[in-house]
């Protein structure tokens, strides 16, 4: 799959907050269901992007976020990520390149692994995930539904 013409990804910077905030609000709601356990208020971007205890990248086509990856806390050394695309990118490899991202920088970071919790109808997440080496390691349910915990062992 060849990725989209201009696409940069980089790392998330404290003055990224309105960009990130634009990114946030033109999530659908579908979209916000899978990726957040809860809805995001107006200020989570700026809150985010002050954050020390994470490691997050960005994608960006012409300015604009299409997708980021990031892990929590810094200090884990197996971390729990997140990813999201926007909804009008999804299918075009942003995904694996954000994840392949933050795999390469958890390597040079010397992390153990990797982490990650996704619900069981988001099958094209759970393709990605398993593609790139994540194995479920759990099973439970929530209110939003059953969900699975998979892991990425690194050497």
């Amino acid at each position: 799959m060849k990725l989209l013409k201009g696409l940069d990804i980089r790392k998330l910077n404290k003055d990224d907050a309105e960009v990130l905030k634009e990114f946030f609000s033109s999530l659908s709601p579908s979209t916000i269901r899978l990726f957040s356990f809860n809805p995001l208020p107006l200020d989570h971007a700026f809150l985010f992007a002050q954050r020390d205890d994470i490691t997050c990248f960005i994608a960006t086509i012409d300015g604009r976020i299409v997708g980021y990856v990031w892990w929590e806390p810094n200090s884990s050394p197996m971390p729990t990520l997140g990813i999201c695309v926007r909804d009008e990118y999804q299918g075009n490899g942003i995904g694996k390149a954000l994840l392949g991202r933050l795999i390469e920088e958890a390597r040079r970071q010397n992390k153990r692994g990797l982490r990650l919790t996704v619900m069981k109808e988001n099958k094209i997440a759970i393709s990605l995930y398993l593609g790139a080496g994540f194995k479920p390691v759990a099973e439970y349910v929530d209110n939003r539904g059953p969900s699975l915990i998979m892991k990425l062992e690194l050497d």
